[in-house]
């Protein structure tokens, strides 16, 4: 829900030509300097805004800390 959410405000700032949702793929390498994404599929994607929605084992976020420096942090919830 939240990603459809997300898909609809960026299209209608946006336009729609330039915001897409990509399904039944994963995400194989991300060049952080080029802002290009290879997926599972072979497609290369040219992003401005890269959105990592793939779970708690995300893909994208391990790309960002290895390659990007991005300090991963770690929550607990009180129950």
């Amino acid at each position: 829900v939240f990603c459809q959410e997300l898909l609809t405000s960026l299209q209608e700032r946006h336009g729609s030509e330039r915001c897409t949702i990509t399904y039944e793929t994963t995400c194989q390498s991300v060049d952080l300097r080029g802002q290009r994404v290879r997926t599972s599929q072979g497609q290369e994607i040219q992003y401005d805004l890269l959105v990592g929605c793939d779970g708690v084992n995300s893909q994208i976020r391990k790309i960002l800390v290895e390659q990007g420096g991005i300090q991963e942090e770690h929550y607990l919830r009180d129950s």
